[in-house]
């Protein structure tokens, strides 16, 4: 999950918003429609790739914490 998040906010943050054309399978496109039909990252959701992002880490985090809080393994 979060390399495919990673993907789509590199992908898409650095080439969702160029629209220079270029010629892929036969057909002349802009690369940041190439970008959104082929791998279907959008520009306008970097915004929630970027929580995502953030997200991930935080919750592994508290799931740890809450983790090492509650389990005891020296009760007898």
């Amino acid at each position: 999950m979060p390399t495919s998040w990673s993907l789509n906010g590199l992908l898409s943050s650095q080439f969702g918003d160029v629209e220079r054309e270029i010629e892929v399978f036969g057909r002349q496109r802009s690369i940041s429609a190439f970008v959104s039909d082929y791998f279907g990252y959008d520009h306008n959701m970097l915004p929630l790739v970027a929580v995502m992002l953030a997200m991930y880490p935080i919750v592994f985090a508290s799931i740890f914490t809450y983790c090492i809080a509650k389990w005891n393994f020296q009760k007898r």
